[in-house]
């Protein structure tokens, strides 16, 4: 043998660095939480915040630009007649991209669960 490219162990080991490079993209495909078939087509989740663990993605809406009314003061009252509730302050009116992401967890997860998985989640950054 003239040469380390004839040698057989040169060929196992480089058959082995290949098969490794086909197989380990589709192993974290598997195991990765980002990738997920069961979410809804096309939807993907919020690059800020991480999932809650057991959930799936059912609805997804993203806007380039637009508007959003987020209430931050406290509520007061609710008027019968025109169906809306008071608040001692109005809205903060923001624009930009949103984003709207409907997930549904298991069974047993409580709404007061996943509020404070994603406060903690937010304060940790």
């Amino acid at each position: 043998m003239n040469s380390v490219s004839e040698s057989p162990v040169f060929w196992f080991a480089l058959k082995v660095k290949y098969c490794l490079l086909l197989i380990i993209p589709f192993f974290f495909m598997l195991i990765c939480p980002e990738v997920r078939s069961d979410d809804l087509k096309g939807a993907e989740d919020h690059p800020m915040l991480k999932r809650f663990e057991g959930s799936k993605i059912v609805g997804y809406d993203v806007k380039r630009f637009n508007e959003f009314q987020m209430q931050t003061s406290t509520y007061q009252s609710y008027d019968l007649s025109s169906r809306q509730r008071q608040f001692i302050e109005p809205p903060l009116k923001l624009e930009g991209r949103l984003t709207k992401l409907w997930y549904e967890s298991a069974g047993d997860t409580s709404s007061a669960e996943i509020m404070r998985n994603y406060q903690n989640e937010l304060v940790s950054q």
